[in-house]
């Protein structure tokens, strides 16, 4: 697969112009970009894909960690609803002269 020169789709880009962010041909390399900073078009590909392998690795290890946090949570609200594990404050013992008298309907 080539990469075309931004200018002229006709012509295979052989570098790539950092000052523009662009693919150029070497006959624009030589005017248009001929001050601009360039580089070898499959170096410029290779650095790339290694940058962007990195920010896989990156994302996937914050996906894991996500994942993980979630699984902790999941368990400790199933820990914590089910009916065994609920614990409840010890009942206060009452005097039966001071329990308020119910009226029966």
């Amino acid at each position: 697969m080539s990469i075309s020169c931004v200018r002229h789709e006709a012509r295979t880009a052989m570098l790539y112009c950092l000052s523009c962010d662009s693919p150029i041909c070497v006959a624009c390399s030589l005017s248009t970009h001929c001050d601009h900073q360039r580089m070898d078009i499959a170096e410029f590909v290779e650095e790339r894909l290694l940058l962007l392998r990195g920010q896989v690795v990156d994302v996937q290890s914050q996906i894991d960690g996500t994942r993980r946090a979630s699984e902790q949570l999941i368990g400790t609200f199933i820990t914590a609803s089910a009916p065994e594990s609920r614990t409840y404050p010890p009942l206060k013992k009452i005097p039966l002269d001071k329990v308020p008298s119910a009226e029966i309907l």
